[in-house]
């Protein structure tokens, strides 16, 4: 569970697809087949419909609809929850003019919003802690999709009106690079700039050219460069010293990021 927003994987037997997590109708929800295919009933502008979901079909339930979703059969899912709350400042501080309204689709695809939500339940089920940063960022990039793609309004996504001093992105810099061996989020970043998580994300692109995710990756890829060629520290070590999970996820990123092994770095 991040902030205003949960994801989860979930067995539902043949009665209802939303699951405990969403039963009071109180927050918006995406659903999508984990697996196999099934055949799904539910109830739209008062007829009973049936269509059979493959694994690439999403579920779009807005906060408050009753829909009556029955499952022919036990289905496993993933859901994607959000408070509308937390949608509508997201679509402000996307310098949003028109009201948000989600509204209900059953059956439709859509790539990105499919391999986001796979994505981020993959980050919470491994074995290793999840990169909270990433998720967030995956996070910040679904609902603005959402917003941008699937309110029945679409809300324009315009730079914000108000210019931000790029010394509030100064400190946020600072603030990494003073706490890359820390498991960083994005709010605890976004606040060292005085700024909300969306309106950061958007003016760190702009000043840094990189999302902050992308630009924290960057700078413990680059320290441990460093560590590799001045110290005689123990692979593990310099990897606790970056903030990667242990040294087989350092050795990872410096091959992606540079085509090299930490022994050939340090050589």
């Amino acid at each position: 569970m991040m902030r205003g927003v949960i994801v989860e994987r979930d067995l539902e037997d043949a009665t209802t697809f939303i699951g405990t997590m969403a039963e009071s109708g109180t927050k918006h929800v995406l659903v999508l087949p984990a697996r196999t295919a099934g055949l799904l009933t539910w109830t739209s502008s008062g007829r009973r419909r049936e269509a059979l979901y493959t694994p690439h079909d999403l579920i779009l339930n807005p906060a408050g609809l009753v829909a009556a979703p029955q499952w022919k059969t036990p289905m496993e899912l993933l859901l994607f929850a959000i408070e509308p709350k937390h949608l509508s400042e997201m679509a402000e501080s996307a310098d949003a003019r028109v009201t948000l309204e989600l509204p209900p689709k059953f059956r439709f695809e859509d790539a990105l919003l499919e391999q986001l939500v796979r994505t981020l339940a993959r980050q919470f089920e491994t074995d290793r802690p999840p990169d909270l940063l990433y998720a967030e960022s995956l996070t910040q990039t679904l609902l603005l999709h959402l917003i941008r793609r699937h309110a029945d309004r679409p809300v324009p996504v315009q730079r914000l009106r108000h210019a931000v001093s790029e010394p509030r992105i100064q400190r946020a810099v600072e603030f990494i690079q003073a706490n890359l061996s820390q498991a960083l989020s994005l709010a605890q970043i976004a606040s060292e700039a005085d700024l909300n998580t969306s309106q950061f994300c958007n003016i760190f692109r702009n000043v840094m050219g990189l999302s902050p995710h992308q630009y924290v990756l960057r700078q413990r890829v680059e320290r441990a460069k460093s560590l590799l060629k001045a110290t005689a520290l123990p692979v593990s070590e310099i990897a606790l010293q970056t903030g990667f999970a242990d040294q087989s996820h350092l050795a990872r990123l410096l091959r992606q990021h540079t085509g090299m092994t930490p022994r050939q770095i340090r050589r």
